[in-house]
């Protein structure tokens, strides 16, 4: 009798280490493609960045004044959320003044750059989609049981999302 116990218990307690591995493994294999996305988003807000500045100088010599002068102003030490939220409104300040002053799409340099900035815009938007679906993945795997429970043995913090919107269907879901 004392063996059945025992031997339930054991198989009790090997089951929990089954599921409980199996679902480190998961928060794990999430928390890698997020790491990959960060990186990749962070690479290309650094690409739009650097595009940025390089059309500054030729659009403030066309017009001869200081257009873009928040781009001066970024921080080097803000977050991916903070840096694409600011990279977003100099590039609608960009597209506003392009669109003031038709002159400017006849300078080759300032054309091909707006085209780069737009297939880097299209990248970010891409990388961000995957991101926020493995966050959402990632959230869902963090409220369920058992392995919110194992998450919180682990120390797994809910993620956050890049774009507004995902971020309120979560909490309603939530």
């Amino acid at each position: 009798m004392t063996l059945y116990i025992i031997g339930g218990c054991s198989i009790f307690i090997i089951f929990i280490l089954f599921v409980s591995i199996k679902v480190h493994n998961k928060y794990s294999n999430f928390n890698i493609k997020l790491e990959e996305a960060e990186n990749s988003i962070e690479d290309l807000l650094n690409k739009k960045r650097d595009f940025l500045i390089r059309i500054k100088p030729i659009i403030n010599k066309e017009l001869k004044s200081d257009k873009l002068a928040n781009l001066d102003k970024l921080d080097d030490n803000i977050n991916h959320f903070e840096l694409n939220v600011k990279l977003d409104d100099i590039y609608r300040e960009l597209l506003s003044i392009v669109d003031t002053h038709d002159n400017l799409l006849k300078n080759e340099a300032i054309s091909n750059l707006i085209g780069a900035l737009d297939d880097n815009e299209d990248e970010i938007d891409a990388s961000i989609k995957f991101y926020n679906n493995y966050v959402t993945l990632y959230n869902k795997l963090r409220s369920a049981f058992p392995s919110n429970i194992i998450g919180l043995i682990f120390g797994f913090k809910k993620k956050e999302f890049y774009s507004e919107e995902k971020r309120e269907m979560f909490q309603i879901l939530d």
